[in-house]
């Protein structure tokens, strides 16, 4: 976590919560296909949501950051929590 730390560091105070945003993502996607290459053989599906922006107290927190994102999706808004609780349960 230290070495991360540094490196992280190294970026200008404005960008870095955008630093830590790609890098937890893409740990996201690296970490589900190793568990999917390990479990598939034993016949186990892992299952991995990215779901973006949502109108949540983090994705509050996230508004100005977020927003400049939501310009790129489908749909331009922020997703509401109902759109995605099912997949969890």
């Amino acid at each position: 976590m230290k070495k991360m730390m540094n490196w992280i560091n190294l970026f200008p105070k404005k960008v870095r919560a955008g630093v830590d945003y790609g890098i937890s993502k893409h740990f996201v996607i690296w970490f589900a296909k190793q568990d999917a290459a390990r479990f598939g053989e034993k016949g186990i599906r892992v299952l991995s949501v990215s779901p973006g922006n949502f109108e949540t107290p983090m994705g509050e927190l996230e508004k100005e950051e977020g927003s400049k994102y939501v310009q790129n999706c489908a749909i331009k808004r922020f997703g509401h929590v109902n759109e995605i609780a099912s997949l969890f349960f």
